[in-house]
């Protein structure tokens, strides 16, 4: 098949949606459900990598933020040593007396912002596709923002982190979340 032809094929098909929407023939309900990439659906593929976003925005902040464990479940050494909640933001105003770091702190809401904007990503598309609140654009500045805001948040943490001395679970949690931070970026 040359470009000729395949070009040839493409103004047909416009042609024919536009014929369609004219006479108000064009049911775009039932021809965008028919738009396949490959085997895949393509909002089932959109689903899964949004799905794949709010896990791993999960991740980064039970990496960041304060752990909820009682009392006397922390004086356990076994299991103070995995699971202890002084895990990073926490255990900052603890160990030095001050607040913790800023760049930690915007990875928390960097997780808590994701988290927000993919209501917004996965409700609206699904939900009012035949409306006017569906706004692409407004999809494209959530996603440019929220790419932004990873990108932005676990440099700052490694470049935070390479200029430490740096030791014990805690490091490795805040390296684990810079880590989880680029994956999600």
């Amino acid at each position: 098949m040359g470009i000729h032809s395949l070009t040839e094929t493409t103004l047909v098909t416009a042609t024919v949606w536009a014929e369609k929407r004219e006479r108000g023939t064009h049911d775009s309900v039932q021809e965008r459900s028919s738009i396949k990439m490959g085997i895949f659906d393509a909002r089932v593929v959109v689903l899964a990598l949004r799905i794949s976003q709010a896990i791993l925005a999960i991740i980064v902040l039970g990496l960041t933020a304060y752990g909820a464990l009682s009392k006397p479940f922390r004086t356990h050494p076994r299991i103070c040593s995995l699971t202890s909640p002084d895990i990073v933001a926490n255990w900052w105003s603890g160990y030095w007396h001050a607040m913790s770091p800023s760049q930690i702190n915007f990875l928390v809401f960097s997780a808590v912002w994701t988290i927000l904007a993919l209501l917004y990503l996965i409700v609206v598309p699904w939900r009012f596709s035949e409306t006017k609140i569906h706004h692409k654009f407004a999809i494209l500045a959530a996603e440019c923002l929220t790419m932004l805001f990873w990108f932005a948040g676990f440099i700052a943490l490694a470049v935070f982190l390479s200029d430490r001395v740096c030791f014990g679970h805690v490091c490795s949690a805040a390296k684990a979340a810079a880590v989880f931070a680029a994956i999600e970026w």
